[in-house]
């Protein structure tokens, strides 16, 4: 269990808006939901081959209070970097602290 003491970065909650384009589509952009502390922990880092070139893969843990509506499709910003929600470690509704990993790029 984390203290609350060891939450020391302030951390955006992002969250994809969809607006109608005019044309019977969408335009997805990204709006802070909202701001929160967060502990967080640096993953070891690793590389990938995609689409003909080598691409470097950082991870983050954030770990905050307990919310139930982070969602896979959510993103976060840490100083100023985006960071994609890639997992969500749900342990139950009673638990006090949410973990989730993060990559760092820009939003799907």
């Amino acid at each position: 269990m984390t203290d609350a003491g060891e939450f020391t970065t302030r951390v955006y909650h992002l969250r994809p808006v969809r607006t109608p384009d005019g044309q019977g589509g969408f335009v997805t952009s990204w709006g802070r939901y909202r701001r929160l502390w967060a502990k967080m922990t640096t993953q070891r880092g690793a590389e990938t081959f995609a689409q003909r070139s080598t691409q470097n893969v950082t991870r983050i843990f954030l770990e905050f209070r307990n919310f139930n509506d982070v969602q896979d499709i959510d993103a976060f910003e840490v100083d100023g970097e985006i960071w994609n929600v890639e997992t969500v470690y749900r342990k139950g509704a009673r638990e006090l602290n949410t973990k989730v990993l993060c990559t760092r790029g820009d939003p799907a």
